[in-house]
């Protein structure tokens, strides 16, 4: 399939793969179970897999292993987040779910998110400031509800 892999390790376990970031940090296997489990919970994705932790990642749906990318990031406790084109082959119902899971973790947890993305919706989910770029240039900066004008978006993105 077309679809990218989001999980580097194939082979590798849902939990193995989210606590990856965080192992050298960690001595006893009770501290980082419980990072595991925070990381998969900020990134809305425990639910689903606390009873099937030792499966791997790529058992996973395109917008779960989009979430266990997210969690293993988060596990890290970053300042900076970048997301490059998350909705690239995912279908729009979990595109949506993604920006609502990122804007829950830019406000909770202050951590800035740039996002390269070219799908509208997202951008006006997830967007703050919009910066609109051409041959590597910013070409104009706009507010996320001037978006919702058609001419704007024409004019701008070329759509």
């Amino acid at each position: 399939s077309s679809r990218r892999r989001h999980t580097r390790y194939p082979l590798v376990t849902r939990v193995q793969t989210c606590a990856l970031p965080i192992l050298q940090g960690m001595n006893a296997k009770a501290d980082l179970d419980a990072a595991v489990e925070s990381a998969l919970r900020d990134a809305v994705l425990w639910d689903e897999v606390k009873d099937v932790l030792d499966n791997p990642g790529t058992a996973l749906s395109g917008g779960q292993q989009q979430r266990l990318a997210i969690a293993r990031t988060l596990a890290i406790k970053p300042d900076v987040i970048l997301l490059d084109e998350p909705s690239e082959g995912i279908q729009p119902s979990i595109v949506i779910e993604i920006g609502e899971v990122m804007k829950k973790i830019s406000r909770e947890f202050q951590t800035t998110i740039v996002l390269v993305e070219q799908n509208i919706d997202l951008i006006r989910a997830m967007a703050n400031r919009c910066y609109v770029m051409d041959k590597g240039r910013i070409v104009t900066t706009l507010e996320p509800h001037e978006l919702e004008s058609r001419e704007t978006v024409r004019k701008y993105l070329a759509v």
